[in-house]
């Protein structure tokens, strides 16, 4: 899932990405989550 954090304290700040994405979790909202693309497991291919 994506953050705008740093470090394990900031997931806990106040009107973050990371804590809306938290709560959405906790919630059973999983498909509301805002998630970062998966790595290329091939680099330099696209």
């Amino acid at each position: 899932m994506t953050t705008d954090t740093s470090g394990h304290s900031d997931y806990w700040k106040e009107n973050t990405r990371s804590l809306k994405n938290q709560g959405l979790v906790v919630a059973g909202k999983q498909d509301e989550v805002h998630l970062k693309p998966p790595p290329n497991p091939t680099p330099g291919v696209r």
